[in-house]
């Protein structure tokens, strides 16, 4: 996600994980249950794994697949260093940003899968 300066991005959470539903009886007045708002500011992060040079030649003449093998290499490195950052962050606020990321698509991933199975 971008901002418009590069600067810090201003992110909104709610909570909203103590509201469940209530049986209620006829002409029962309801109260109103909203959601606690809140927020934090992420910091941009510019993350890299360093430069790796490699030769056309070398490419074109590996004798097993050099392409793959620098992909996969690179993944782990860059899932090497996300699980660095998410265990122990960094000296910006990405720890928080990171965890309410995962949060976020591991909530999407439990509430696809109870939709797919109803």
């Amino acid at each position: 996600m971008k901002t418009s300066s590069g600067g810090p991005l201003q992110v909104a959470t709610a909570n909203d994980t103590t509201k469940t539903l209530s049986v209620i009886g006829e002409a029962t007045a309801v109260s109103e249950n909203d959601p606690v708002f809140a927020g934090f500011t992420s910091n941009t992060d510019t993350l890299t794994s360093g430069v790796v040079k490699i030769s056309n030649q070398l490419l074109q003449d590996a004798e097993f697949d050099l392409d793959t093998w620098l992909q996969t290499t690179f993944g782990t490195r860059y899932y090497r260093g996300l699980s660095q950052m998410i265990a122990h962050g960094n000296s910006s606020n990405i720890l928080l940003s990171l965890q309410l990321r995962v949060s976020l698509r591991l909530l999407r991933v439990v509430w696809l899968s109870t939709t797919r199975t109803s």
